[in-house]
This record gives structure tokens, C-alpha cells and sequence, in this order.
């Protein structure tokens, strides 16, 4: 037996019988009629891939088709590639984010390798919808995207953009496409996908940047744009709050549009006329169009609520006139030039249109009819009307308003029946017992009143118009307290201002503080209307009952709301001030937007920086304020004060000469001058100065001139001046250092027993809120 053929034993057929081996002839002759029978009867590997693709069999076909030869594949690469890019997408896990990942970049290679066909982009398309990560599948994707051409370029940036949306990131869909539209030659095309992208973002007014940026570039007019685009960027002004941008694309589009696009174009153009307060620059169009079409009763209409919205009533009633003739029996169009007549102080004319209306079994026109006919003196003529009227309108079925009317007209005594009688009905209603217990509440009859609305109460508990009216009259009755709490039990349901504001001046009109601090709080935290100036309020009685950290944290939470309000910011920096927190006062004068532009916040700020002895730093304030905002006579001594406590005395001296040569006659200028020459050595100057203004010396005067005199080194006169001040009685927080002044006065000239009382009465009145009694000036 040969060894090299004992792994056929298949080929011996006598199995019973010691093994004989085959011949090697009919051997070879077996494997030649086997490979022929293979050749014709098994299909080739390309056969087999169509026959598992048509079968279903993807995993099979997928590696069938890896398992054909390079040679074959090489006969058609972009088919065999493609096929397999599909294949693996197919069976692709998409929990696999990086087997995603990989398909993509392979899509995006084969895209490349194959010349750019749009079947490869296709799989490109589709692997993004499948990217775990849009942001992350575009920083890998954007070294071949660049390589791209451009359509392919736009088509992979528009879908990575609309991926992003359907992953719920519309900011990020724009921040994409962006790339490819700033990177790309203008294209009106791109450019609406732009716009569309970062409107659907939220960004109206990014997308109306983009078309504007659009149109610049390319130099093409707006109504070039293709409709959808020049629509596009109208409702983007309308968006942007930009009415009247809006408009002026709407009239230059209006005549260029095509005939299928034109009405849409002219309601545009009439709601943007609306909405920027344009209508009587359309009203003509309008009319021109209604006079065209005499019979088109919505375009009348329409033409009617323009003139009225743009103020030109007699064109509004015309159109609403026309519209009569159209639709005679439209109660509702005499209404409409009823109401228009009385506002063009028409009232005759009114009361006829009103009159129709009602022959037309419209009542709402009653209560008008009333009041017109009193001042026309129709009274008479109106009831007839009434009385023809009885086979159309039956007056048993309108009492309330044949009430109303005796009650508007002044036939008290007949409404009261009116009413009397309906109120006899076991269902009369609460709203029937309210609208009587109003009429009776402007008749002044309180007691009444209260028990009409009381009964309505009965019917609907809770109802806050009832527990209001209830309130006011118990507040008309005199019962105050009762009314208070009332009114404080509506806050906490009530959104109507009138309510707080009622409660707010009864509560302090009876000294209740507690009461007005509650209410006001109950209005800042609830959802009715609120004000800095609530706020403001709140403060200010907080500040009056001592509570002074929750008077600062009501100011701060009034910025917090209203940060733009300047008044409240500057409110909030006296406070802090007042309080000795100058550097807090400082944090809030240094946000307000005039600080250098508003001459007593200049002063307030500098005079809190004197306090905090931050001269230099009032200083360099000082020089990056305009000029002309300092240029005032306080705020030029103001500054004067600065520099001479930051010891530039020259400068200051400069600014008192100035001052004093403005104003010669104000001593306060002339002696702070005279005081600050005598301090560089310009003693008689000064003093020649100061003369005129002693004769009749006030208060400040001697004070003032007292420092002069002593820097002059004439002590007696200065001490005689400085005792003149004192005898004045200054006030508590200057009295010690001015009695200190005094001593040191007298010390200078020997008189130690002098210095010695001056010195003791300064400390008394520095520590005379911690002693009984108040010490009179001592005896010089």
C-alpha cells in the first residue's frame, strides 16, 4: 500500500475483504470527472454572492465577497467596494459606536478612492444618521470632507446638520453647516439652508445675519432673492422684532412678486403695517385693491380694521359703510360704525347705527343707546324704538338691560323695580345680585349693597370680584379693620393690582407696618405686576421698623429683577452708604451707567471715596469725568477738597480762586480761598480777602476765617472768631474737634487754664450721649 493514499479508503469498495489498494490511473481519473462535475454542476463565487443576496443571507454574501479573488474584484473595485460598504452597514452592531465610526471613515475613503460617486456618498449620508456623536463623526470626517468637491462637501455638511437635529441639538446643526458655508463660494441656495438652520436654533437673528451677509457680498438686491428666501428674511425682521424692516422689504416685494404669490405678500403686508405702526403707508394700497373688487365684503372689512388701527376713522366708517350695503342684515358692521361715529364725536350718528343694530336683534348696543340718549336728548325716541321693536325683541326677556338702561339714563326708582322683580326669582343669580349690589353701590346705598353682595357670596364662595366689592363696602361703612383683613385675605388669590393697592393705602392710613410689609410681599412673590417701586416700598418700611439687613436684601433683590433701573441702583448705594458700608455703596455707584455723566453721582462717589481717605483715587475720577460734568460751582469745591486733603494744595487754591472769582460775594468761597493762601504763604493777600466778610459774620464764616487768622498767626483774632462759631452751637458731630481747636488757640498763646476748659468741654460734648444733661459753653 502506498502511504500517500491511506487517507481514501472511501475508494475501496470491498469492505468485507483485506484492503487492496486502488490504482494510481483510476485514481487521477476519479479527481478529473469530480472537478468537471464541480466546474458545471457548483455555482462560481460571484453566482453565489447574487444567490445569498437574494436570499436573505447577508452574513454568508458578506463573506462570500471577501472570499473573492483580487483579480476578479479588481474587474469592477467600486462595485465589489461599494457592495461590501453596504453589506457591513447592514450588519453593522449600532451599539458598536466605534464600528460606526470605522464604517463612516471607510465610506468616506471608498467616496474618495472612487472618484467621488454619489453611491459612496450615499453610504456617507447614511452612516452620520447612524453616529452615535454628530460632533465627534465631523472632527473625524473633516480631513477628507475638505478634500472633497463642493457638492459633496455640502451634501455631507447639510446632513451632519440635520443629524444634529434629530439628536435634539439644533444649536449645534448651524455650527456645523457654517463651516461649509463660510468656506464655500456665496450661493443663494447654501445660504437659505443657513438661515433655515439657525432660525430652527433659535437664533432668528444669526439667521437674518446670514442672508444679510448674503446680499452684501454678492451685491444682489433683496427682491432678486427667490420668494422663499425673500420670505425667509421677513419673518426673520418680524422675529427679530423688526417691524418695520420687515415692511420695507414687503413694499419693495409687493410689485414684483408673481400673481400666485401676491396675496400672500399683501396679508404680510398688511399684519407688518400693524405690527410697526405703518398703516396709513398701506392704507392706499388697501383701498385701491377694495376699489377694484366693490364687492368683496372681507376685503372692505379688512380695509376698515386698518383705518382704524392707523387712526383715520372717517375712511374706517366709509368702509364699514360699504360693508352694509353688502351684508345689510350684519348687525354686527352698524355696530362697528356706532362705535366708530362716537369716536369721531359723531354721536347722533351713533345713536342711529346703534338703533339699527338693535332692529336687527342686536342688544349689545342697549347700554350705549342709554347713554347716548341722555346727552341727545333721544330719551323719548328710544323708548319708542323699544315699543315698535316689541313684535321683534320681546322687553320681558331683556329686564337687565331695560334696568341698565333706566339706571344710566337716571330713572333710578325703575331700575330699582327692574331689578327688585327679577330678584324675586327663587334662581335669581349671583351675577343678577352682584350687578344689582354695583348699582346700589353707586347710589352710595352701602347697607344694601352689602347685602345684595353678601347673597351672591352665598352663591359663589370664594369668588374674588364679590369678596372685593364686599371689602370696599365694609371699607365705605367705615369698618376699616374688618376691611383690612379682607383685603389681606384676597392678596394671596388675587393677581389685580387695584387690590394690592387698596390694601396698601388702607393698611397705611391705619399705621398697620407689619400689615403693609406682608402685603407687599405677597405681591412680589405672586404672579401679579410688579414694579421697583414695590420693591422700593418694601424697603423703605423695613428700613423704618430698624430691619435693616432685610431693608438691603430687598434692595439687592430689586436689582437682581431690575437691574437696568438706575434710580434703584443709586437708592442701594445711599443705603449702603448711609449705613457706613461705603465699600459696598462703591460697588453699586461703580454699575451705574452714568456715573460720569450725572453730576450728583460724580459728587456721591467722590464723597464716599473722601470718606474712605481715597483721595488719589478720587482724584484720577475726577480726570476721567468730562469736564463740562464737573464744571458745576459744588463739584468744583468738591474737588478742591480732594486735592487739598491729598495735599495738593496748589491745585486746590487754584480751584477756589476760581470759584471765587465766579462767585466774590460767597464767603464760604472767599474764606476756604483766603485759608488756603495763607497755608502757601500768602498771609496779607488773604487777609485783604478775607475783611469784607467779617463785619457781619455768620456762623460758617467765623469758623472759616478763624483757620485763616491762625494760620495768618494772629491767634487772638482766631480765637475770638473760633469762640463766635461755637457760640452758634455746631453741630454734635464737629463740636469736639472744633472745641479742640479752640483750646489749641489758646495753648499757642500761654493761656493753659483756657486751653484746659476748652479741651474738657470738647470731650464732654464727645461722650454727652453717655452723661445725663447737655453742658452750656463755659466762660472764656
Amino acid at each position: 500500500m502506498r502511504p500517500g493514499l491511506k487517507w481514501l479508503p472511501f475508494l475501496n469498495r470491498d469492505q468485507g475483504k483485506a484492503f487492496r489498494p486502488v490504482p494510481l490511473r483510476m485514481l487521477a481519473g476519479l479527481i478529473i470527472v469530480s472537478l468537471t462535475l464541480a466546474y458545471y454542476l457548483l455555482p462560481s463565487s460571484r453566482k453565489l454572492l447574487e444567490r445569498q443576496l437574494e436570499d436573505g443571507q447577508l452574513p454568508q454574501a458578506l463573506s462570500t465577497l471577501r472570499d473573492i479573488p483580487l483579480s476578479e474584484r479588481e474587474t469592477d473595485p467600486a462595485f465589489f467596494d461599494l457592495l461590501e460598504l453596504q453589506l457591513v452597514r447592514q450588519l453593522l452592531d449600532p451599539t458598536e459606536p466605534r464600528m460606526v465610526i470605522r464604517q463612516l471613515l471607510e465610506a468616506a475613503h471608498g467616496y474618495e478612492a472612487h472618484g467621488f460617486r454619489d453611491a459612496f456618498l450615499v453610504e456617507i449620508l447614511t452612516m452620520i444618521r447612524k453616529a452615535p456623536n454628530i460632533e465627534q463623526a465631523h472632527t473625524l470626517l473633516r480631513p477628507a470632507i475638505t478634500r472633497m468637491p463642493q457638492r459633496g462637501q455640502q451634501r455631507i455638511y447639510l446632513y451632519l446638520a440635520n443629524a444634529a437635529l434629530s439628536a435634539d441639538q439644533p444649536v449645534l446643526a448651524p455650527q456645523l453647516y457654517v463651516q461649509f458655508w463660510q468656506s464655500s463660494p456665496r450661493a443663494e441656495e447654501t445660504t437659505h439652508e443657513m438661515a433655515k438652520l439657525w432660525r430652527s436654533a433659535g437664533h432668528a437673528q444669526k439667521a437674518l445675519d446670514t442672508i444679510e451677509t448674503y446680499l452684501a457680498d454678492t451685491g444682489v438686491l433683496p427682491v432678486k432673492l427667490t420668494f422663499p428666501l425673500a420670505r425667509l428674511r421677513i419673518d426673520l425682521f418680524r422675529e427679530t422684532a423688526q417691524p418695520g424692516l420687515a415692511f420695507e422689504a414687503l413694499r419693495e416685494l409687493f410689485p414684483t412678486v408673481t400673481p400666485d404669490h401676491q396675496a400672500e405678500v399683501f396679508d404680510l403686508l398688511i399684519s407688518t403695517a400693524l405690527e410697526s405702526s405703518r398703516t396709513p403707508e398701506v392704507l392706499p394700497i388697501v383701498q385701491a385693491r377694495a376699489e377694484k373688487s366693490p364687492e368683496d365684503a372681507a376685503l372692505w372689512k379688512r380695509l376698515g380694521e386698518l383705518a382704524v388701527s392707523g387712526g383715520d376713522i372717517p375712511a374706517a366708517i366709509q368702509a364699514y359703510q360699504r360693508l352694509t350695503r353688502l351684508q345689510p342684515a350684519s348687525a354686527e358692521n352698524w355696530g362697528k360704525i356706532g362705535q366708530l361715529s362716537e369716536w369721531n364725536t359723531q354721536p347722533n350718528q351713533a345713536f342711529d347705527a346703534y338703533l339699527k343694530a338693535l332692529e336687527l336683534r342686536d342688544t349689545a348696543g342697549i347700554e350705549r343707546l342709554a347713554d347716548l340718549s341722555q346727552g341727545l336728548y333721544r330719551d323719548a325716541e328710544l323708548a319708542l324704538k323699544l315699543e315698535e321693536l316689541g313684535d321683534l325683541i320681546d322687553p320681558s326677556r331683556f329686564p337687565r338691560q331695560f334696568a341698565r338702561l333706566y339706571g344710566r339714563v337716571g330713572d333710578f326708582d325703575k331700575a330699582r323695580k327692574l331689578y327688585t322683580d327679577l330678584l324675586k326669582a327663587p334662581d335669581a343669580s349671583a351675577e343678577l345680585l352682584i350687578e344689582y349690589g354695583s348699582f346700589l353701590q353707586a347710589l352710595s346705598e352701602f347697607e344694601p349693597a352689602y347685602e345684595a353682595f353678601r347673597r351672591a357670596s352665598l352663591l359663589k364662595p370664594g369668588d374674588q370680584g364679590i369678596l372685593k366689592a364686599l371689602a370696599e363696602i365694609q371699607f365705605r361703612l367705615g369698618d376699616y379693620s374688618r376691611s383690612l383683613l379682607d383685603y389681606q385675605a384676597l392678596l394671596k388669590s388675587s393677581d389685580e393690582i387695584e387690590v394690592f393697592e387698596t390694601y396698601l393705602r388702607l393698611a397705611e392710613s391705619l399705621g398697620n407696618l407689619e400689615g403693609i410689609i406682608q402685603g407687599l410681599r405677597i405681591k412680589i412673590a405672586g404672579e401679579v405686576e410688579v414694579s421697583d417701586y414695590d420693591y422700593e416700598r418694601l424697603a423703605l418700611f423695613l428700613n423704618i421698623q430698624g430691619k435693616r439687613t432685610e431693608y438691603l436684601q430687598t434692595l439687592e433683590q430689586a436689582l437682581e429683577r431690575f437691574p437696568d433701573r438706575k434710580n434703584l441702583r443709586e437708592t442701594t448705594a445711599y443705603a449702603y452708604s448711609d449705613g457706613g458700608q461705603l465699600k459696598e455703596a462703591l460697588r453699586h455707584l461703580e454699575q451705574h451707567p452714568d456715573l460720569r455723566t450725572h453730576p450728583r453721582l460724580v459728587r456721591f462717589y467722590v464723597s464716599v471715596l473722601a470718606q474712605m481717605r481715597e483721595f488719589e483715587k478720587a482724584l484720577a475720577f475726577f480726570n476721567s469725568v468730562p469736564a463740562k460734568r464737573v464744571a458745576s460751582a459744588p463739584l468744583m469745591e468738591l474737588r478742591a477738597y480732594v486735592n487739598e486733603a491729598a495735599g495738593n494744595i496748589d491745585e486746590a487754591t487754584r480751584v477756589y480762586s476760581q470759584l471765587y472769582e465766579a462767585e466774590p460775594r460767597n464767603a464760604r468761597y472767599a474764606l476756604n480761598y483766603g485759608r488756603l493762601l495763607s497755608s502757601i504763604g500768602k498771609a496779607r493777600q488773604a487777609e485783604t480777602l478775607i475783611a469784607p466778610f467779617l463785619k457781619d459774620a455768620t456762623p460758617e464764616t467765623s469758623r472759616l476765617a478763624a483757620q485763616v487768622y491762625s494760620a495768618l498767626g494772629d491767634f487772638q483774632e482766631a480765637e475770638q472768631l473760633q469762640f463766635r462759631f461755637l457760640k452758634s452751637g455746631p453741630q454734635a458731630a464737629e463740636a469736639p474737634q472744633a472745641w479742640g481747636f479752640l483750646g489749641d488757640l489758646r495753648l499757642v498763646q500761654g493761656d493753659r487754664r483756657g486751653a484746659k476748659r476748652a479741651y474738657q468741654t470738647g470731650l464732654n460734648e464727645m461722650f454727652k450721649d453717655f452723661a445725663p444733661g447737655n453742658r452750656s459753653l463755659s466762660a472764656r
